[in-house]
């Protein structure tokens, strides 16, 4: 009928919006990835002279390290480097504990290794705050987009609904106006039928009155023996 072919035209129109929609917003977040995936590859990739001077510096410091270390009044020179380390990693080491790790040499080897591995990660999580940092700006201006984009696909929504309405209240209008003009032409019909039935009512009426009824021969209360 035409009222399913309609529903069925509406129901496509809102599959089509709905697509178009997650197609744009699916786009709209590679995009945002790809930017952010870009961003981090250069930031990382400026970041390089940053881990270069680190690594060397501390090739650098472990080989007087070293040097220190194979000497007897040069290790005094290590053991104020790693008493400076003890200190900056905890300022409520014991005295006990400081000495002992001054006076052994696998001791003082963890601290300056310990040192070294705590300037990587700290450099490391400056580099991940930086890429982080940028990420939520991107994702900022992305939200805008995306606030955008839901704006006019609500505004859509709404143009949609609308004609649909209107559609919908035509078809309404169209029907009530042909079911008006149904009954007009069945009215003659209708009317015939309607004498027919009373005219066949009365018919019945005047056949079931007594009055009218042809008088029954009365029974015989003896009847005759033969």
């Amino acid at each position: 009928t035409l009222s399913r072919q309609v529903r069925a035209s509406h129901d496509s129109q809102w599959n089509e919006l709905k697509r178009v929609y997650g197609v744009v917003k699916g786009r709209l977040k590679d995009n945002t990835t790809r930017l952010k995936d870009q961003k981090a590859a250069e930031i990382k990739a400026n970041a390089k002279g940053r881990w270069r001077d680190l690594f060397t510096r501390q090739r650098e410091q472990l080989g007087a390290f070293n040097a220190a270390e194979r000497g007897t009044l040069s290790k005094l020179w290590s053991m104020s480097l790693v008493y400076r380390e003890l200190r900056k990693q905890n300022r409520q080491t014991d005295a006990l504990t400081i000495l002992y790790t001054l006076l052994s040499s696998s001791q003082r080897r963890a601290v300056f290794d310990a040192a070294q591995e705590g300037e990587r990660r700290e450099l490391g999580k400056q580099i991940k705050q930086q890429i982080g940092a940028a990420g939520r700006a991107i994702d900022h201006e992305a939200k805008r987009d995306y606030t955008r984009l839901r704006d006019d696909f609500l505004g859509q929504c709404a143009a949609l609904r609308q004609t649909q309405n209107r559609q919908q209240a035509q078809l309404k209008t169209a029907w009530q106006g042909r079911k008006v003009e149904r009954t007009q032409a069945l009215a003659p019909v209708q009317e015939r039928a309607t004498k027919r039935q009373q005219g066949q009512r009365r018919g019945r009426s005047i056949k079931d009155d007594d009055r009218f009824r042809t008088p029954r021969k009365p029974r015989d209360p003896w009847p005759r023996q033969s």
